[in-house]
Formats: structure tokens, C-alpha cells, sequence
């Protein structure tokens, strides 16, 4: 699948894990940030993503991305992924696992609520995962997903590819 054909924020994650501090299981948590919640899929969701998940506008980096009701179902009960809410509206997701991804509905492009939420997501790859490093990649046309990575601390790489060290997120001193 092409890099284009994922999202608005889409990004190939490597992870590696601080074993020293030990694996740990990984139970599927809520999060929250001062305008968000992230909370696991639930199978109810479904029409909230209806409501916004069948745009142009939101599919036009997805590709055979699936479609609503099949995409709820895939991600129930799986951990590292989230539902957005914003005041208790389902307005996208965020995924962190093998890819870090954040799907938003176009009536909230623009309002930071990707890279909030992605604050979050990396926040908590780094403190309970215990991750190491976040490499990331961007679709080279979308200006906005290049500037948001870059704004969260991810270097740019040669390859094109943007890195983003557990010691430089905690130097970074911006709020989470």
C-alpha cells in the first residue's frame, strides 16, 4: 500500500522496546489531553463514523482504507487504538503500534486536534510501552502532516524519513 494511501497523519512507526524496563502487558487504556479523550473502539461507534468517515475529504489519502463498519470492527478490543472525541463527539482516530496513524474528520482539520491527540499517543508510547524511538513517515505532498511531525519533535532524516528519540521528547518542553 502506498505511504499517500493512509491519512491526513500518517506514519511507519519502528519501535523499539527498553527492555531493560521490561515488557509489559499492554491493556487498552483511555487517554486524555485538555480538549481530548482517546478512548478504546467500541462496536457502537459505527454511525459516529458514518457521519464523517464517507468525505472526499477524509478519504482522499486513504485508499482501500475500509469503510466504516468494517473498520469499527477491526479495531474493537485492540490495543493502541483510539477513538477521538472532542466534547464527547467522535471527531477520528489514532492508532500506534506497527504505524502510527491519526484519521480526523474534516470538520476539525486545522483546530490541532491531530497533533494533540498524537501528543498524547506518542506520550504514551514512551512512558507505559516503554518505546525507545519513533521513525516516521509522511506523505511528501502533505505539507501539514510534514509541519505537524516536525512541530512534535520528529528530525528530519536523508532518507526521508523523521525520528523521534524517548530523550528528545523529554527534553522537549512543550505542554502534553
Amino acid at each position: 500500500m502506498a505511504l499517500r494511501d493512509w491519512a491526513r497523519l500518517f506514519v511507519r512507526v519502528v519501535v523499539r522496546r527498553c527492555w531493560e524496563r521490561g515488557a509489559r502487558h499492554h491493556e487498552r487504556v483511555q487517554l486524555r489531553t485538555r480538549r481530548l479523550t482517546l478512548r478504546p473502539f467500541r462496536s457502537d461507534d459505527v454511525a459516529a463514523f458514518e457521519a464523517f468517515a464517507l468525505a472526499r475529504a477524509y478519504r482522499r489519502f486513504l485508499g482501500d482504507h475500509p469503510y466504516p463498519a468494517e473498520f469499527v470492527t477491526n479495531n474493537v478490543g485492540v490495543d493502541g487504538a483510539w477513538v477521538v472525541e472532542l466534547n464527547e463527539r467522535v471527531v477520528g482516530s489514532v492508532f500506534l503500534g506497527e504505524q502510527l496513524a491519526c484519521l480526523l474528520a474534516p470538520s476539525v482539520h486545522g483546530m490541532g486536534i491531530g497533533a494533540e491527540a498524537v501528543r498524547a499517543v506518542i506520550n504514551d508510547g514512551f512512558e507505559r510501552r516503554g518505546y525507545e524511538e519513533i521513525v516516521a513517515r509522511a506523505d511528501p505532498d502533505n505539507i501539514a502532516s510534514l509541519r505537524a511531525l516536525e512541530r512534535l519533535g520528529f528530525r528530519a532524516r536523508e532518507d526521508g524519513t523523521y525520528r523521534l528519540e524517548r530523550s528528545d521528547w523529554q527534553r522537549n518542553d512543550e505542554p502534553r
